[in-house]
């Protein structure tokens, strides 16, 4: 327990030390960037960092810029969000984005200073009514890693305000920002009890009540860090992952069976990079985890034909490389039945889609491998 008390305590000594820093000079410098590098990503960050010497203070400089110099999209907002930013360099050169967009930049340039940082998409109150859709994710904001801590920013709402200089959303407390923004992953309410979308969509007097009456039950910064020890296609699996079992809704479902689906897809890279090599096993097994990750796909959405058709190519590949053991093997039986079995259904999905020659040429493969596993 003592333990635990010197660490919030150092916390809130360190808070202090932040919202009591004077960063008038930082700010008027970062507004004052010339339009010469305005439209130039590395130039910009070379200003913005400049000679300064803390993370925070870069950080500082990045965030003052954009809330000044990005303007909100609100025709791409009102139109459907079919003009979405495509890359930073375009909202360099717009000068709009929408809210993915604010906070992309911002990542991007906490990168190129050397600092870690994080896109975060989730739900919103409305400012006005104090009510919460959290059926589907509907803002996306900031987290960034300072002196091993985690801090919340939220570029867009600080961009819209009336008195930007005030800068209400720059390291904003966990308690303050669960009071309008819920994560999708509850890590990253950086809370010691994250509240769940039920205790979300309660009036704020209540969800305060809530946070006082919570203990510590959860160690956010220990996952966050296991979450940055996966790779990219990894972390947004696990990510989702872990939206979709925070808030079971059809989103996040249908965002699940994809991101499996995007796992596929750097699994057959992977597949493809092992053909060149003599590992039998390793190339069986990424085929077997093709076939295991696209059927747990199929129970959050329904794959596209040529999802499918893939998936049944993965069947015949397994199958074959299964074959090129069966001269070691001693009870050859179960082998060539596990073989059959992964040829029919492959032949079952092929017969599911719309033909073409690939498909018939597929078929006709199948069975000559069908009856020369009957005949072995």
């Amino acid at each position: 327990m003592y333990f635990k008390y010197v660490i919030v305590f150092f916390i809130s000594l360190f808070s202090i030390s932040v919202f009591a820093q004077d960063f008038r000079k930082i700010d008027i410098r970062a507004r004052k960037a010339p339009k010469s590098v305005q439209k130039d990503f590395d130039k910009l960050n070379e200003y913005l960092i400049g000679d300064l010497k803390t993370d925070l203070e870069k950080i500082r400089s990045i965030y003052t810029w954009i809330i000044h110099n990005i303007a909100y999209d609100n025709s791409a907002y009102k139109n459907g969000r079919k003009r979405i930013n495509h890359s930073n360099q375009d909202i360099l050169n717009r000068r709009q984005a929408v809210c993915f967009g604010y906070a992309s930049l911002f990542k991007a340039m906490c990168a190129k200073a050397g600092i870690r940082s994080e896109v975060i998409e989730g739900y919103i109150k409305n400012q006005q009514s104090g009510v919460a859709d959290i059926t589907s994710m509907n803002h996306a904001w900031s987290a960034v890693e300072i002196d091993n801590q985690w801090y919340l920013f939220d570029l867009t709402w600080d961009s819209g305000s009336q008195d930007k200089q005030a800068a209400r959303y720059f390291m904003i407390s966990p308690e303050e920002m669960i009071l309008s923004h819920l994560p999708g992953n509850p890590m990253w309410q950086l809370l010691d009890c994250p509240i769940s979308p039920a205790i979300f969509r309660k009036t704020n007097p209540y969800v305060k009540a809530h946070l006082q009456s919570a203990v510590s039950c959860f160690s956010f910064k220990d996952s966050i860090e296991v979450y940055f020890q996966l790779g990219p296609v990894e972390r947004k699996l696990k990510n989702i992952q872990d939206q979709y079992s925070y808030n079971p809704v059809q989103e996040n479902k249908e965002e699940l069976g994809h991101s499996y689906m995007d796992q596929v897809s750097l699994l057959h890279d992977r597949a493809a990079a092992l053909e060149l090599t003599d590992s039998i096993e390793a190339i069986k097994s990424i085929h077997l985890q093709i076939i295991e990750t696209c059927q747990k796909a199929t129970q959050y959405i329904d794959l596209y034909d040529h999802q499918k058709e893939n998936l049944a190519y993965s069947h015949i590949n397994y199958a074959v490389i299964l074959s090129r053991s069966l001269p070691g093997v001693k009870k050859k039986e179960a082998l060539l039945g596990e073989m059959l079995n992964h040829f029919e259904k492959a032949s079952q999905i092929l017969k599911s889609l719309p033909p073409n020659l690939l498909i018939e040429n597929a078929l006709e493969q199948i069975d000559f491998y069908i009856k020369w596993v009957e005949e072995y």
